[in-house]
């Protein structure tokens, strides 16, 4: 296409151009701001959540130190004079066996206390069971339980009656 040689044109063709370039950098600077107002609240959001989590650290810090002091005092005390746990290897001065696996136990592991009456010398015996044996017993006796209720519930197998055909 040939270019107009109106100047009128040309003239309104450069204002046009001048008018949309002003608007063009207007908004590249109003984006301008609007990033840098965006990045300057990002930045202070991030320092505010690490002076918490510093914060939370130093607190967390504070109270794991205390249990910390006070759990290794425990353990070493424990591990002077005292046997392993069989399940979570520490030492302490009181164990006590569970008398179905035969392991020693600490009293944080060990958390059933069974007591069967003996006949013999009509007293009760404190027999210690671990949690684990326990229900490995308790299996057992649900089970036993079950299969006896299906056993009562079943009729007896009887012989099946042929019957012989009629006849008329």
């Amino acid at each position: 296409m040939a270019e107009c040689q109106n100047t009128e044109c040309q003239r309104k063709e450069q204002q046009w151009l001048r008018h949309s370039k002003r608007q063009y950098r207007k908004i590249e600077d109003q984006d301008k701001k609007q990033n840098l107002l965006l990045s300057a609240l990002f930045d202070s959001i991030i320092q505010q959540r690490e002076e918490e989590i510093k914060e939370l650290k130093e607190k967390v810090k504070e109270l794991t130190g205390k249990r910390e002091n006070k759990e290794g005092e425990d353990d070493r005390r424990n591990e002077e004079n005292g046997k392993t746990c069989g399940k979570c290897e520490k030492k302490s001065k009181e164990h006590i066996e569970c008398k179905v696996c035969e392991l020693n136990l600490c009293e944080k592991c060990l958390m059933m206390n069974k007591s069967e009456m003996n006949e013999q010398k009509q007293q009760i015996d404190q027999i210690w069971i671990c949690v684990e044996c326990d229900y490995q017993q308790w299996e057992k006796e649900n089970e036993n339980e079950k299969r006896l209720q299906k056993e009562k519930e079943e009729p007896k197998m009887r012989e099946p009656r042929i019957e012989e055909p009629r006849i008329e």
